[in-house]
C-alpha cells in the first residue's frame, strides 16, 4: 500500500511569494469535467478543395516566422484584415472571432509611425473598411524594453471585448534573446494573458540566415508554446513570398503565395509548382547557436536524480529534437551523434574523465 504523502505547514514558506497552493486546484483537470473546445478565431481556406485548417483558436498562441525583409508585415496585414471583416481575404484567410470577442490589438515594436500607419492602411484596404472600429494599433518603437511590456499588458487587460492580439517584434520585449530566463517568462506570460482573457495572441519572430530556425531561445520558447507557426520564404530572389505551416495542431493548411503590386498591396499567386513541400534537412548546417539552445533545453527540462551519462544525454538530446527543427520532426541517431559531437568539441557539454556524467557548458566565443 503506497502511503499518501503530507506535507508539514510548518515547514512550508509563508512568504507572499510562495503560491497559494490551494489556489492551484482551480487548475485540476478531471475526465468527467465538462470542457468545450476553444473557439476558432482564424482558418485557412484551401481554394481547390474548400477544406478549413484551423490556424487560430482562442486561448492560445501563434508565431509567424520569416527571414529580414521577406514579407512578415504583409502576412500580418492580411490576417488581420481578415480578423476586423466580413470577407474572406485571397479566398484563403477568414477570420472567425465572436461578436463579444471583435476587437484586435496590433503592436509594432520596429517601425516607425509613417511606416507602421502604412500598415494600417494596407490593412483597411484589404478589409474593405475605411476606419474600423475594432482594430487598435500601437507604434512603440521609441520605447524602452520594460516600458514596452508594461503597456502591452496594461492594454490587453484595458480593452474590452479583445479577441486577438498581435506582437510585430516580440524580440524587442526581451534584453537577451537567448536567455533561458528571460525567454520563459515572456512565453508564461503570452500563455497566462490568452488564458485569462480567452484570447489569441500573434507573436512574429525573425528566423536564422542559416538553418531557418526562430531566433535565439525566445525563439524556441514560443514555437513549443504555439498551436500553430507559419513561416513566410521567398526562394532564389524570387518576388513570390510562400506562407507555409511548419508546425500546427490542427490539420496542416496548403501553402499561400503572394507578390506585392506597384502600389505596395499584396495579391495572391499560385504556389511554385517546383517549390518542395518539405524543406531539405541536414545536419551539417545546423549552427552552433541551435545546437547550444538544445543542449539548454536538455539540461533544463531533465529532471531525472540519475546523471546524465553519455547514453542517457544521446536519449534526451533525441527527445528534446522533437519539433525542435522546421523540417525534421525527430533527429535520428546519426544526427543525435553529429549534435553530441560537435557540442562536446565546442565544449558545450563537459565530460571531465570517459564514463563520468556530463555537465552543461557554455556557448564558444
Amino acid at each position: 500500500m503506497i502511503e499518501p504523502i503530507t506535507i508539514n505547514p510548518e515547514k512550508l514558506d509563508t512568504t507572499d511569494e510562495v503560491l497559494n497552493l490551494n489556489e492551484l486546484e482551480k487548475h485540476r483537470i478531471r475526465p468527467t469535467d465538462i470542457i468545450p473546445p476553444p473557439e476558432i478565431a482564424l482558418v485557412m481556406v484551401d481554394e481547390d478543395s474548400g477544406k478549413e485548417s484551423i490556424i487560430a483558436t482562442m486561448d492560445n498562441a501563434s508565431t509567424f516566422i520569416g527571414k529580414a525583409k521577406v514579407g512578415k508585415t504583409y502576412l500580418i496585414s492580411i490576417a488581420v484584415a481578415a480578423y476586423i471583416g466580413p470577407n474572406i481575404i485571397f479566398r484563403t484567410f477568414k477570420g472567425c472571432l465572436p461578436p463579444h470577442k471583435c476587437n484586435v490589438l496590433l503592436f509594432d515594436t520596429e517601425q516607425s509611425k509613417w511606416h507602421v500607419q502604412k500598415v494600417v492602411k494596407r490593412i483597411c484596404s484589404l478589409a474593405e473598411i475605411s476606419n474600423p472600429e475594432n482594430l487598435i494599433v500601437y507604434g512603440l518603437r521609441s520605447e524602452d524594453t520594460k516600458t514596452r511590456l508594461a503597456f502591452i499588458e496594461k492594454k490587453i487587460y484595458e480593452t474590452p471585448n479583445l479577441g486577438v492580439v498581435i506582437i510585430d517584434g516580440v524580440r524587442d520585449l526581451v534584453f537577451d534573446i537567448n536567455s533561458p530566463q528571460e525567454a520563459t517568462e515572456i512565453a508564461g506570460k503570452l500563455l497566462k494573458w490568452s488564458e485569462e482573457l480567452n484570447i489569441h495572441i500573434t507573436t512574429i519572430l525573425h528566423q536564422n540566415k542559416g538553418d531557418g530556425n526562430a531566433r535565439g531561445h525566445l525563439g524556441t520558447e514560443l514555437i513549443n508554446k504555439s498551436e500553430t507557426v507559419l513561416a513566410i520564404e521567398k526562394k532564389d530572389n524570387s518576388d513570390i513570398a510562400v506562407v507555409v505551416p511548419h508546425f500546427c495542431r490542427n490539420r496542416k493548411p496548403e501553402p499561400f503565395a503572394f507578390e506585392i503590386d506597384d502600389s505596395g498591396m499584396p495579391f495572391k499567386v499560385r504556389v511554385p509548382q517546383d517549390r518542395e513541400r518539405k524543406e531539405k534537412f541536414n545536419i551539417e548546417d545546423i549552427e552552433l547557436s541551435v545546437i547550444w539552445e538544445l543542449i539548454q533545453t536538455v539540461f533544463a527540462e531533465y529532471k531525472n536524480p540519475v546523471p546524465l551519462t553519455d547514453g542517457l544525454l544521446r536519449l534526451e538530446i533525441k527527445k528534446a529534437s522533437k519539433g525542435f527543427f522546421p523540417a525534421k520532426e525527430i533527429l535520428n541517431d546519426s544526427e543525435v551523434n553529429k549534435i553530441l559531437l560537435t557540442a562536446k568539441a565546442n565544449e558545450m557539454i563537459i565530460q571531465e574523465k570517459k564514463r563520468y556524467p556530463f555537465k552543461i557548458g557554455s556557448f564558444p566565443l
